[in-house]
């Protein structure tokens, strides 16, 4: 039986049947109006009710979370949409205005314990909800393949656009944490990475494979909550004798002439290496000792 401990228990309808399939997913709405009450009187008026109801103070469950709501669209002979495994939370608030924070707060607790009890994934495999005027992803192939976290705007066979467009305030409290800014070499990549995840790429442990890759490890800035990385090389790339890479950290990013004249390659180097290179010849830029003329001899 899937009922969560705090709820308060509000009866307005009947299971719509027992789930067909799918792995199990959260869909997020908006009551499109400002109280709970109002939110009852219009699941009796049109026949379709979530699991939940949450406002700025209660949670309201209306149904056990084992068996089906019936808060989306399902066209016929179409895909399963209210019994593919679709836990439904109705939020007290509009997709076009901010969210009582209140409320986004015990939806994250309600979600928290859903997807502990039901093992939902933690993220949206449609990327984050937009507007009104989208896109809006509204993927079939991930919808019947893919749990986590969708709102009603990203459910197949559906034009509803709530739960509309959510802040990084918002997330964060919803989810436990912000979309982050991640700055890649002083540039921020936030736009191509979300729309690479949000194309069904996933996470990587990135310490690991900074680690792996020989680069400085990601570096987290609390004060502009932003995620910075690097991929300089942070060991030595000089070759030694026996074609292996010198095993010192880098300290310079120095110039070497290349051979014929061909210009310079960039590569770091330790220090003792940098220092090798120094006394081997001028630093690259810094004018040449003046060398006296010889004179030709006459006749």
């Amino acid at each position: 039986m899937g009922w969560y401990p705090p709820a308060v228990y509000k009866d307005v309808g009947n299971t719509s049947g027992a789930y067909k399939g799918g792995p199990p997913r959260l869909v997020l709405h908006t009551t499109e109006g400002s109280s709970a009450e109002g939110a009852f009187a219009a699941y009796a008026n049109s026949g379709a009710f979530p699991h939940f109801t949450v406002d700025s103070t209660t949670v309201y469950q209306h149904l056990d979370t084992d068996t089906a709501a019936s808060a989306v669209l399902n066209e016929s002979g179409g895909v399963e949409t209210n019994r593919w495994s679709a836990i439904q939370i109705e939020i007290c608030g509009y997709a076009g205005s901010p969210k009582n924070h209140s409320t986004l707060a015990l939806t994250a607790d309600l979600c928290a314990w859903l997807e502990q009890e039901h093992g939902i994934p933690h993220e949206w495999p449609n990327g984050y909800p937009q507007g009104q005027s989208g896109p809006h992803n509204r993927s079939s192939e991930n919808w019947k393949n893919k749990g986590g976290w969708y709102a009603h705007s990203q459910v197949p066979e559906n034009s509803h656009w709530d739960i509309g467009k959510l802040s990084d305030e918002e997330l964060e409290i919803l989810m436990g944490g912000a979309a982050v800014a991640i700055e890649v070499n002083g540039t921020d990549q936030s736009e191509v990475i979300a729309a690479k995840m949000q194309s069904g790429n996933s996470w990587v442990d990135v310490t690991d494979f900074w680690s792996f890759a020989g680069w400085p490890k990601p570096v987290w800035d609390n004060a502009t909550e932003t995620l910075r990385v690097e991929t300089r090389k942070v060991k030595c790339q000089v070759v030694l004798p026996g074609a292996t890479y010198c095993p010192n950290e880098s300290a310079i990013e120095a110039a070497v002439a290349l051979p014929g004249g061909a210009g310079d390659v960039f590569v770091w180097m330790c220090r003792e290496h940098a220092e090798e290179l120094a006394s081997a010849r001028p630093p690259r830029g810094s004018p040449r000792a003046a060398q006296p003329k010889k004179r030709r001899k006459a006749g």
